[in-house]
């Protein structure tokens, strides 16, 4: 009896585009007499464990070991060799052997990950520098060199190459500022290996390597220590060890989804740094070596007996010295303080003109840690620019980037605290703070202490600025307030002629003295090297202690640092001087300057303030004490031409870009358009409200709308900074001189003014590239209407304030009145950005566009920190350049991240941290290659244009065979189920640039066919339509293992998001972090996407995007009036 089976034969996953294929093979009940349908298993499995390729060869080029000739089939069990697919169903349902053969032969294996954490100690030999600023240009090649050497280490004994390698003291994704301090030692450094393999752990500890042999932790780390010792005695010309380099204790982490995905440098939550303070350094510090001994006399006298002690001193201890105490104040003003109401986590307070403190929590960190106040330390870090060099290797750009608005510097220190006391001629045992097992007495002077230091992060140095400030306040050089005053983000203590203003502690006494890693021992319920562990209180003739190899590490790094100490005693005494007889007095200077500006501004305030009328507030809300005094001399003539302007109804329209940061203007001057229901334009245009820009021209008589005014405008700015001290957002980040002025003492005057009357701005940065600062002054009576800049208020009510537009987010406070603002601008020059042009091998004059020339400086410092994988390409002339920029341009940001600074509730917002990151629409992988910048192990693609996927195929290959982890298909992405459908092709732009990031399904398009001329030839006048594969998002694209969604597929995100899949919290799986470009030129009606909006809300959601809160986002029935897209970004918690 025969039997009719239809197949469906599923491709092998590595076939791109194939189909299912339908074969009827007949089988015989006499030559299968127990066969049914789960003889096959493999053929009714959703996950088909059994590979097909072990059956057939498709083709010739998928598998050429198996298949003799193009288009022949081949049996895998017996080897014989057909001329069609059929033809081999047949041979397998006539063969019993074969048919039973099939579960015997070889099933792929998917590679295993691997994690292995490193803990090292370093010691640098050197000679150490005492000049400021003169070490820290190689910590960066030092710290890489580190992680280098114990790769080449590791590929050597293990065969197996890494595909992640992370330092916890590098800085690969964290700010440059933040990098270790020169010179610095190392007692517990962490590196981070993680690789693939085929092979498992074994039992006992036992890991396999790349050759199949087997070792342990221990025989991996005695093999490593010795490749690492031969290496080291040719040490590279900018990192020298001497022959220092050990590593000192091994772990290996179990991978699994309940495991955080650990990142040495990123996932560390509190580093440890120690330094070595010699006893000489503080004036009677001979004193403590004393204390020390009686102390211990004391000790060992009571050994035996039962006395209760208090902080390690028995109650007949004698008490500790003056220059003890003073050393521990000193200490304790380091320290953050705990904020008991942590509802404000991450927020700013206003900042007072008198120097109110700003409060803000670290993020990332739980228990008490969250509640550590972070403080700015922008005066303690000494990398104060960030440069730029152009290909010849001139400076091309120069940043500051140590400011308070710099995240980066403000940091929160846990604790400040002396550990060990150190002996003279110390070989072994560095911790003096209890006496030994057999009651000797020891007549070794105590020559230093260590004092420690714990925080989220150091900046550059800080750990010496800090040692230095206190060692000046022990000795009661600098008030035991200095701290409190340096640490306050408007307190700028620059440096004097290359040498900074806050003490400097020598180096090569600074030693990395371990890190935490809370999260990860939260899920493993234990310290990560917890047996390495070593309490400061414990006795140092515990064996346990004494066999610890960090102890006894730290023991050989204290007694090195004592011994080459010595060759530093004149440099280190010479700097002891000179902070006494010239810093210290400095600082007392400048901190008696600071406390009387800050008295008088108390006393102008306090004047102020007797002549402000207090009237009602408008039901709107609170928005302060409206201000009807008479304006300074200085604005009179300003003021009254403007209101001049309003009073005749002349005020000019407000641009169309412009409109789209300003708020709905209240009541006050203001009408709405009742013509049309469906609004599209602001509605100041309509009133005397609005913003409009004035030029400032050589001849006064080229204003012929006010030319008056605009002459009162400029003359103000002249006067202003002619005649009152530059006030600036943050001063210590911004200079004239980074910006290519000359004068840092006076602003140079400005060519552009926008003129604001009666407007509030939403946050945003200032369109295209600035040359300077931006100055801004408010006039006229209003209550409100602070000016805000990157989350903190400004009085600037007659008081101008400068500030960088085009980088730090800006808005405006509510208010009431009648509110002007002028700021002063200088624009770019757009010579500066013209196309260049060179010599191609024919002689031909060949250009190279601006947008060209910057992607590819972009893809150069990118490919720097992507090592693993190929310089990104893209194709000139084309605007992928535009998608590398909007990108990878680390100066203003990814286009789908939010740093912190912005007025969004959101705070910050990037796929960093994610397990798996999914983009759809990808492009050619630039937010693919920058997700891997950032970290992320997995992330799966979807892009549908075939030159693309080429493009995008070559850039996510990772390079040496390094496994690739980015998941490319080449489909489109939208609402509804799989298809087939058409994908036009964008059409060129006028200039003739090739344009490869508007394809778009048919249904969503705004490219039509056209009759008529084109301008440029390379204009297609009939769209290209190609079939694509489209797959639905929800259900399909959409996996488990996603945290962080990309969503930009050209308007197929309307009905996405439109659907009722949407409102379903339950349909975005584990997504918590959600960015979309919302394609406004394919929807224009504004209430769509509010309906979105109210979507994602229902869905769990929290929804920010820029102009949240203008006047076409509150107002009703509006139609989108320009000419971009909108990038909204989404946040939600999921449990």
């Amino acid at each position: 009896m025969k039997y009719v089976l239809l197949l469906l034969l599923l491709a092998a996953p590595n076939l791109a585009g194939s189909f299912v294929t339908l074969s009827t093979t007949t089988f015989s009940k006499a030559n299968h007499p127990n066969w049914n349908v789960r003889s096959f298993p493999w053929l009714l499995s959703p996950h088909r464990p059994f590979h097909h390729d072990h059956v057939v060869s498709l083709t010739s080029s998928s598998l050429p070991s198996t298949a003799s000739s193009a288009g022949v089939q081949k049996c895998d069990a017996c080897g014989a060799e057909f001329v069609s697919r059929n033809a081999l169903f047949r041979h397998l349902g006539a063969s019993a052997d074969c048919c039973g053969n099939i579960d015997t032969l070889a099933r792929p294996t998917k590679p295993c990950k691997h994690h292995m954490v490193f803990q090292l100690g370093y010691y640098h030999q050197e000679n150490h520098s005492m000049v400021v600023g003169s070490e820290s240009s190689s910590d960066t090649r030092r710290t890489a060199t580190v992680r280098q050497l114990l790769e080449q280490a590791f590929v050597q004994v293990t065969g197996h190459v890494p595909y992640e390698v992370t330092q916890m003291s590098g800085v690969q994704r964290r700010h440059p500022c933040l990098d270790q301090d020169p010179e610095c030692h190392a007692m517990a450094d962490v590196v981070s290996v993680k690789w693939n393999s085929h092979t498992r752990h074994l039992d006992g500890g036992t890991i396999m390597t790349a050759t199949g042999g087997g070792g342990t932790c221990s025989s991996w780390m005695e093999h490593m220590n010795s490749i690492l010792s031969s290496s080291l005695k040719h040490p590279s010309a900018d990192f020298r060890f001497g022959s220092i380099l050990e590593i000192l204790n091994a772990e290996v982490l179990p991978v699994s989804q309940k495991t955080p995905l650990f990142h040495a440098e990123t996932s560390c939550t509190q580093r440890m740094y120690q330094y070595v303070l010699p006893l000489e350094w503080l004036i009677d510090g001979h004193e403590i070596s004393s204390w020390w001994h009686r102390r211990r006399l004391d000790d060992i006298a009571s050994s035996g007996h039962h006395q209760p002690r208090g902080r390690g001193q028995t109650q007949s201890s004698p008490p500790p010295p003056a220059v003890l105490v003073r050393l521990k104040q000193a200490l304790k003003q380091v320290e953050s303080q705990t904020v008991d109401d942590t509802s404000n986590n991450n927020m700013h307070s206003t900042i007072s003109e008198t120097g109110g403190s700003v409060v803000r929590t670290g993020p990332g960190r739980f228990g008490s840690l969250a509640q550590k106040e972070r403080r700015c330390w922008h005066n303690f870090c000494s990398s104060p620019l960030s440069i730029s060099n152009n290909d010849d290797g001139s400076i091309s750009s120069m940043r500051i980037s140590r400011g308070p608005s710099q995240e980066h510097v403000w940091r929160a220190i846990d604790r400040a605290r002396i550990v060990d006391f150190v002996l003279a001629d110390n070989n072994h045992d560095t911790n003096a703070d209890e006496p030994d097992g057999n009651d000797k007495k020891d007549h070794r002077d105590v020559v230093a202490v260590v004092v420690e230091f714990r925080g989220d992060g150091f900046v550059t140095q800080q750990v010496r600025h800090m040692m230095g400030s206190v060692v000046a306040m022990t000795n009661q050089w600098l008030p035991p307030t200095f701290f409190q005053v340096a640490t306050q983000p408007n307190v700028c203590l620059p440096p004097q002629n290359g040498t900074p203003t806050v003490p400097l502690a020598p180096p090569g006494r600074l030693y990395l003295a371990g890190a935490r890693y809370h999260f990860l021992d939260l899920v493993r319920n234990k310290q990560l090297f917890s047996s390495s562990i070593v309490p400061t209180t414990t006795t140092t003739t515990n064996t346990g202690m004494v066999d610890d190899p960090v102890f006894a590490w730290r023991s050989k790094l204290q007694s090195r640092i004592l011994r080459d100490r010595e060759r530093m005693k004149e440099a280190e005494s010479m700097w002891w001087q000179e902070l006494k007889d010239v810093t210290a007095p400095h600082i007392r200077t400048e901190l008696e300057t600071i406390a009387a500006a800050a008295a008088a501004a108390t006393k102008a305030k306090d004047q102020e303030e007797k002549h402000i009328e207090k009237v009602d507030i408008s039901p709107i809300g609170t928005c302060g004490i409206l201000l009807e005094s008479p304006p300074p001399p200085l604005f009179k003539t300003t003021l009254s031409l403007l209101r001049k302007v309003v009073d005749t109804s002349l005020w000019p329209k407000t641009s169309l870009a412009r409109s789209r940061h300003l708020r709905s203007p209240s009541t006050n001057g203001s009408v709405r358009n009742k013509r049309n229901p469906m609004t599209s334009f602001f509605s100041g245009d309509f009133g005397q409200s609005g913003s409009f820009t004035v030029v400032n021209k050589d001849d006064p008589s080229d204003n012929t709308v006010f030319p008056e005014l605009v002459q009162a405008i400029f003359e103000l700015e002249r006067q202003l900074v002619n005649q009152q001290p530059r006030r600036m957002v943050n001063a210590t980040h911004h200079d004239n001189e980074s910006f290519g002025h000359g004068d840092t003492t006076r602003r140079m005057l400005s060519t552009h003014c926008a003129v604001n009357c009666n407007v509030a701005f939403t946050p945003h940065l200032d369109s295209g590239e600035g040359n300077g600062l931006s100055m801004i002054v408010s006039l006229g009576d209003f209550a409100g209407g602070a000016f805000v800049v990157e989350g903190d208020d400004y009085d600037i009510r007659y008081k101008p304030l400068e500030f960088d537009g085009w980088k730090q987010p800006h808005w405006t406070q509510p208010f009431e009145g009648e509110r002007f603002s002028l700021v002063w601008f200088t624009p770019k020059d757009r010579n500066d950005d013209i196309d260049i042009k060179h010599d191609n091998s024919n002689g031909e004059k060949v250009g190279e566009r601006k947008e060209d020339r910057k992607a590819n400086a972009l893809v150069r410092a990118h490919g720097a920190q992507v090592l693993s994988y190929p310089l990104l390409k893209f194709r000139p002339n084309s605007t992928d350049a535009l998608v590398i920029n909007e990108i990878l341009d680390s100066e203003k940001g990814c286009a789908y991240e939010l740093r912190s600074g912005w007025n969004n509730g959101i705070h910050e917002f990037s796929p960093q941290g994610h397990a798996c990151v999914l983009d759809i629409g990808a492009h050619i992988g630039v937010f693919a290659r920058f997700a891997l910048g950032l970290g992320c192990p997995h992330v799966i693609v979807y892009e549908p244009e075939s030159s693309n996927i080429e493009l995008l195929r070559q850039n996510v290959k990772p390079l040496d065979n390094v496994p690739p982890t980015v998941d490319v298909h080449m489909a489109a992405v939208a609402h509804g189920t799989v298809g087939m459908r058409n994908l036009v092709r964008a059409r060129n732009r006028n200039d003739g640039t090739l344009n490869t990031w508007r394809h778009a399904l048919e249904d969503y398009s705004q490219y039509t066919d056209k009759m008529t001329p084109l301008p440029s030839e390379s204009q297609e006048a009939v769209l290209t339509r190609s079939p694509v594969q489209t797959v639905p998002f929800f259900g399909h694209a959409l996996t488990p293992n996603v945290t962080f969604v990309k969503l930009d597929c050209e308007g197929a995100e309307i009905d996405i998001l439109s659907s009722p899949e949407c409102r379903n919290p339950n349909s975005w799986l584990n997504v918590t972090h959600l960015v979309f470009e919302w394609s406004f030129t394919k929807e224009r009606q504004v209430d769509r996407f509010h309906h979105v909006v109210e979507n994602l809300v229902a869905a769990g959601f929290q929804v920010w995007y820029p102009g949240q809160g203008a006047w076409w986002d509150t107002e009703e029935h509006v139609m989108w009036p320009y000419h971009n897209d909108l990038v909204v970004f989404a946040t939600r918690e999921v449990e």
